[in-house]
């Protein structure tokens, strides 16, 4: 009986230490997984929120304090991580050339040398920042939470600060000339300034209070905004009047922008859809057209928000999962 004892003890600790090398080698081989994973410059880890580019350089931001940077059109990258790992939101470049990149913990990131070091610069503002652009002037103009605009003249060394005093967030900013610029926010709300900031005008806001999570205006007249459930306005007349158009999509839409003559919308779950202007009419002039599904494959299920239009007519888009790639008209998407 000891006997039978002793062989079926002996039996059990084989199979533990079977068991324990068999999971020892997969561990391994997960970690040697993970370890090839980190040395790749786009990681499925990465959330590329935004990109940018001047005229030597494009460069694309996410969270956790990601910047990839490309010098030969989108087709390689090389990356740089900013310490503390800051949310990266949005990213802008001024006509000298430098670059900035938008922390939501209400820094400014500077670089002066394409991307290859960056400067931290603080907003001393307890507002969450959402957006960033630079003006023809090279002034910075950021918009955030509680109604608040930020700007800068001095590539973000110093900062004034303007609040409306209203609690809804301001979700986009776009500068035409030193002295023509909008903003868009909650509750449908859209101002202009015509004096460079000094003051600002409400127009008509967006009907039912909606939510512009996206915006892309061609002039101080003629603009998009898009958000939940596909759902996009149009107005020709400097927000006097919106339309809403018809889109073939009910999925969320963070991004608009024009590339090669299109304009086009992102969003979750891989969607690309472009504006079509019904019998040929031009972007400006027509409030009728509809946002129908891109012919282009993105190759993609995860949300799409950071696009830049390149010179040559194709389109950098990027979003969850490490997804970044240049797609469009004779481009091989399926990189």
């Amino acid at each position: 009986m000891k006997k039978h004892l002793r062989i079926s003890t002996i039996c059990l600790l084989a199979t533990v230490l079977a068991a324990l090398t068999l999971t020892a080698c997969e561990s391994r081989l997960v970690l040697d997984r993970v370890v090839e994973q980190q040395k790749k410059t786009l990681q499925r880890t990465d959330l590329f929120q935004a990109s940018t580019a001047n005229d030597e350089v494009i460069v694309t931001v996410g969270n956790y304090g990601v910047i990839v940077v490309s010098n030969d059109g989108g087709q390689s990258w090389q990356r740089h991580k900013l310490e503390p790992q800051p949310s990266l939101i949005d990213v802008t470049h001024c006509p000298d050339g430098s670059l900035l990149a938008l922390a939501m913990e209400g820094q400014v990131w500077l670089s002066q040398d394409n991307g290859d070091s960056w400067t931290e610069h603080d907003m001393g503002t307890v507002e969450v920042p959402q957006a960033i652009t630079c003006d023809p002037a090279g002034r910075l103009w950021v918009v955030a939470s509680y109604s608040t605009i930020l700007n800068s003249s001095d590539l973000g060394s110093s900062w004034e600060m303007h609040s409306f005093d209203e609690d809804l967030i301001f979700s986009d900013v776009q500068f035409f000339s030193p002295s023509d610029g909008l903003v868009t926010g909650e509750f449908g709300t859209l101002i202009l300034t015509r004096d460079g900031g000094q003051s600002w005008a409400r127009a008509e806001p967006v009907p039912a209070e909606f939510y512009p999570m996206a915006s892309l205006f061609l002039d101080m007249e003629h603009g998009w905004v898009a958000g939940l459930n596909g759902t996009v306005f149009h107005t020709s007349d400097g927000g006097k009047t919106w339309v809403k158009q018809e889109s073939d999509s009910s999925a969320p839409l963070y991004t608009l922008v024009q590339s090669g003559g299109k304009i086009y919308a992102l969003g979750d779950f891989g969607t690309l859809l472009e504006y079509r202007a019904p019998n040929g009419a031009q972007h400006k002039s027509n409030d009728n057209g509809r946002w129908v599904k891109s012919s282009i494959d993105v190759g993609s299920r995860s949300f799409l928000r950071a696009a830049l239009a390149l010179p040559d007519g194709g389109l950098l888009v990027g979003g969850g999962a490490g997804v970044l790639k240049v797609v469009g008209p004779g481009v091989d998407n399926k990189g």
